[in-house]
């Protein structure tokens, strides 16, 4: 068959096929005029090959015989069962000029959807048991358009788009929540979400303290925020790890929530100034040198059995050195205690 000149022509094709037999129908030893499109129909199917491109094949289930179902179309126009290429066959397709890249309905029709992550819902807070402080988290990611929000249990909707794009809903007790997005203008449109806002966990906390760099790292659990209290000054913690500094002396750490349920955390820590003492062995004069600002330290001698043998205050020369005097002690193994304002050592002396 030449189609040099052909186009716009229908030709039906006799396929005469026993069942499970494959056929294949091809255009590679023919000439074609520039431009023109040669098409397999397969009316059964529904489908149009492109024989330009590519063989058609085909294995019936069914004995094929006579005329009727497939038709070689020879066109300079762009054939498809799907002209719009919307996923729906224009047999079904009651809207064949779709746009392209629109969601349609199952008969072709163009229907509004946003993408899925564009609504977000989010526990916030838990509730304690019997108490209303829960709280949901709502946000949207295009704002362009005008949002309807609703929560079940809550008497009115939330307003979001027109740039606003984030909003919460508090006074929540425990229990499942229903939570819907609607579009104004979009009756079709609905995005519902279902939470459920339990009790919070334990609070919990890890204290790790470095006592060379004058540091502590805390651990948090139990809540995505934290009150933490660090010798009266407070900080207000989002995430699970603190880290700041500590003055020498006794501090005290206070961790908390918003919820009262969750109870508090209360940690003491005592960074101690250095101590350097000599010598060691010693006759009976030891040298003691303290760091820091202290006065004052109470110095305790203690024999290797852990019986006291004296405890007296000690003052501090403004060189820092105080004195420690075991010439009255027997030749042993002693430890010895300061303990001060901002001083907690402990230290073994050998006395000969």
């Amino acid at each position: 068959m030449g189609t040099e000149s052909v186009n716009n022509v229908v030709v039906p094709l006799v396929i005469n096929r026993e069942a499970g037999v494959e056929f294949k129908i091809s255009i590679a030893t023919f000439e074609l005029s520039e431009g023109t499109n040669v098409y397999l129909e397969d009316n059964v199917n529904e489908t149009f090959t492109l024989l330009n491109e590519q063989d058609f094949k085909l294995t019936s289930k069914d004995k094929l015989n006579g005329i009727g179902r497939f038709f070689v179309h020879l066109t300079t126009s762009i054939l498809s069962n799907d002209l719009d290429e919307d996923g729906i066959l224009n047999s079904q397709d009651q809207c064949p000029d779709t746009p392209d890249g629109a969601t349609v309905d199952v008969n072709g029709c163009p229907v509004f959807t946003l993408p899925l992550d564009n609504n977000k819902v989010s526990v916030t807070s838990a509730s304690c048991i019997g108490n209303t402080d829960g709280s949901i988290g709502l946000s949207v990611e295009d704002d362009s358009y005008n949002y309807t929000v609703t929560v079940t249990g809550q008497d009115d909707p939330i307003s979001l788009g027109a740039e606003t794009k984030t909003a919460s809903v508090t006074g929540l007790g425990t229990g499942a929540y229903t939570v819907c997005f609607k579009v104004d203008g979009q009756d079709a449109y609905e995005q519902c979400f279902e939470v459920n806002i339990g009790e919070p966990k334990a609070l919990s906390a890890f204290i790790d303290v470095d006592n060379d760099n004058r540091t502590t790292s805390i651990q948090l659990s139990g809540s995505s925020s934290y009150n933490v209290e660090v010798n009266g000054q407070r900080f207000d913690v989002k995430g699970d790890r603190f880290t700041t500094s500590l003055p020498s002396g006794l501090s005290i750490i206070k961790i908390s929530t918003d919820l009262d349920c969750q109870g508090v955390i209360e940690r003491e820590i005592f960074i101690s100034e250095d101590i350097l003492y000599y010598p060691n062995p010693t006759l009976g004069d030891v040298n003691v040198y303290v760091n820091g600002e202290d006065s004052k330290v109470t110095m305790s001698v203690f024999s290797s059995k852990g019986d006291l043998i004296f405890t007296r205050e000690q003052e501090i020369q403004s060189t820092r050195k105080t004195d420690l005097d075991l010439g009255g002690v027997p030749a042993g193994t002693y430890l010895v205690t300061l303990d001060g304002p901002t001083v907690r050592k402990t230290f073994k002396i050998v006395k000969r």
